[in-house]
């Protein structure tokens, strides 16, 4: 066995910051994506909880993040419309897949779409969703109402990808916990002191890393054992797959076969 210590220095640069606020433009069915009965928008959304966005970059811990997912905590959109409605994939509680339907009919605001999901406590109430687009960042926000119409709540989504995976609605959960807290290019040192070029992407594949091609980040805490780590997974469902235990996702001490 040889014993490989990955030291993360990613050398990946990110944007700098700006204190000046985007503009927030509004979407309008009827004129600023041009919608018409006979021309549908292109949908294309990969959506993920804010909170929990905000959290995960606090936190870098999938398990203490997960107090965060709840109900529905991301969703895609993908391909054109057919008629007046599209389908929406979503992830509820990140452990359980939801289809819903998004209509072209205006909901209580202007900005707002109609939608046929459901609340299970409440059946009366009622859910629509709502588009800002900011400069860099789309925003879509889930309203719910009673059947009086009154706002009951509104949570908030961003954009993690330009483009769904499968209309997978967890790929983007998945996406964004590699992105803040392992995704980047790494300087590998093995026992021989010999060093190494290693990437982790955001989509969960590995270069560089012997014997593994793919890493996967445990994100769903449901449905077995109370977890008390996060764990990193290599390979998964492969011959070759290993499971390891992260702490601090600082240091990763990995035994290899020679």
């Amino acid at each position: 066995m040889r014993l490989v210590i990955l030291f993360f220095f990613t050398l990946i640069l990110l944007s700098g910051c700006s204190n000046e606020k985007p503009k927030l433009k509004s979407w309008s069915l009827n004129n600023t994506i041009g919608w018409k009965p006979t021309n549908p928008p292109n949908f294309n959304y990969s959506m993920v909880l804010e909170t929990y966005v905000n959290e995960i970059e606090k936190t870098k811990s999938p398990l203490i993040s997960a107090q965060k997912l709840s109900g529905l905590v991301s969703f895609v959109i993908n391909g054109k419309s057919k008629g007046d409605s599209i389908n929406v994939y979503g992830s509820w509680n990140n452990h359980e897949g939801i289809e819903f339907v998004l209509y072209f009919g205006k909901g209580l605001n202007s900005n707002h779409l109609k939608t046929n999901l459901k609340d299970s406590e409440v059946p009366s109430n009622y859910f629509e969703l709502g588009l800002d687009i900011f400069d860099t960042t789309s925003v879509v926000s889930l309203f719910k109402y009673n059947k009086a119409n009154q706002l009951l709540d509104s949570i908030r989504f961003i954009k993690i990808l330009t483009y769904p995976k499968d209309n997978d609605p967890s790929f983007p959960i998945q996406y964004i916990v590699n992105q803040k807290i392992i995704s980047g290019n790494y300087i590998m040192t093995d026992d021989k002191g010999v060093k190494s070029n290693v990437a982790f992407n955001n989509d969960g594949t590995v270069t560089g890393f012997p014997n593994f091609k793919n890493y996967y980040i445990s994100t769903d805490f449901l449905g077995g054992p109370i977890p008390t780590f996060d764990e990193i997974i290599f390979d998964v469902n492969l011959p070759t797959m290993k499971s390891y235990v992260l702490k601090k996702m600082l240091i990763l001490l990995i035994y290899l076969p020679q």
